[in-house]
């Protein structure tokens, strides 16, 4: 049987977590950072600090790891009290009205008031309600909402209030750097670079839920994370809340963290079965797909780039059944559910009439 541990993580100084771009020597562009890090990563920092206890260690050798799965990483803030809150990305479903402070969420309609090859069988196009319309200026939300404000989401009562934009949470840094050879303990010419780091405000971190079948992490202590072996020092918290808050019916699935299909957005057959049961899906908001790689450290070679649909993505489901399951496919021998891809929220909807919407 599985231990569950869940960790908050915070730095030392600063982090790195470069994005895919490729970063070489006498190439003129900056390595941006990109926060959080993906699921990948911190499957391989949990590997590390495996290692760094018992460099014999099934999961570093890759024997147990289908045994071990993550959740997150959420970045989370600790107050002065010691209580924590995730904060989430806007699903893509949401609007808001800055000036305002006014939320609206899209809503899945019996048909649409303007004309479109429909994308999916039976489509329900999702519409902005024709009374938030009139009266608000909604923009598409950027930013981040706290874990009380999506509690509120997926019960469908959010209509006031601040988004926190990533500037409240964390900043970017740019800083240079040499290459060093460390054999001569001296600069290596010509490998200069520009990289961005991030440093996430006090009490800022990431959150992440560790399960295998024993404890991989004491009650506190430092691990290495992201880029440049920079520390971070977590301790044990107390298990989060579920975000599951429906089993059955009209479900909506929010994704927190980013997901792998197959078919790019979906299943390759179109067959969401594993996930929702006999669910039918009808409608969704997507993001902009998210192109993540990494280095095959045992191979000694990069892993093959593919594209993910990215966290607040929201996908729509009709008579379907949750099994459960990270709302993610494997492929291969890159076990993604288990790595934390896919993290999902779930809640139900009801589907509106275009002339009623309210």
């Amino acid at each position: 049987m599985s231990q569950s541990q869940w960790i908050f993580i915070r730095p030392n100084d600063v982090w790195l977590f470069r994005d895919n771009k490729p970063f070489s020597a006498q190439q003129n562009f900056v390595a941006r950072g990109q926060f959080p890090p993906n699921p990948q990563v911190m499957t391989g920092a949990v590997r590390t600090h495996a290692y760094y206890q018992n460099p014999q260690h099934p999961i570093v050798k890759q024997k147990d790891m289908d045994e071990l799965a993550l959740q997150g990483p959420y970045v989370a803030r600790m107050d002065a009290a010691g209580q924590l809150e995730r904060f989430f990305p806007a699903p893509l479903d949401l609007l808001y009205d800055a000036d305002n402070e006014v939320f609206s969420t899209l809503q899945a309609t019996g048909s649409a008031d303007f004309a479109s090859n429909a994308p999916l069988e039976s489509w329900k196009p999702l519409q902005i309600p024709k009374e938030d319309e009139r009266d608000f200026d909604l923009k598409e939300a950027e930013g981040w909402l706290s874990e009380t404000q999506f509690s509120a989401y997926l019960a469908g009562n959010l209509e006031r209030g601040k988004l926190t934009p990533s500037s409240e949470l964390f900043i970017s840094e740019e800083r240079v750097g040499i290459g060093l050879d460390k054999s001569r303990k001296a600069n290596i010419e010509s490998l200069f670079y520009h990289a961005e780091f991030t440093r996430p405000y006090d009490g800022v971190g990431l959150l992440i839920e560790v399960r295998y079948k024993e404890a991989l992490f004491d009650e506190s202590g430092s691990m290495k994370l992201g880029g440049e072996s920079r520390v971070g020092h977590y301790q044990q918290v107390s298990a989060s809340e579920s975000l599951i808050k429906a089993q059955s019916g009209n479900l909506k699935v929010i994704l927190l963290t980013a997901a792998y299909f197959s078919g790019g957005w979906q299943p390759s057959s179109g067959d969401w079965s594993q996930l929702v049961g006999k669910g039918k899906l009808v409608s969704a908001a997507l993001g902009k797909p998210q192109a993540i790689s990494g280095w095959d450290m045992l191979a000694g070679k990069p892993k093959p780039l593919r594209h993910f649909v990215p966290a607040g993505s929201v996908f729509y489901f009709e008579d379907a059944e949750w099994q459960g399951k990270a709302f993610s496919e494997n492929v291969g021998d890159a076990l993604y559910a288990q790595m934390g891809f896919g993290a999902v929220a779930v809640t139900s909807w009801q589907l509106q009439s275009p002339n009623t919407i309210s």
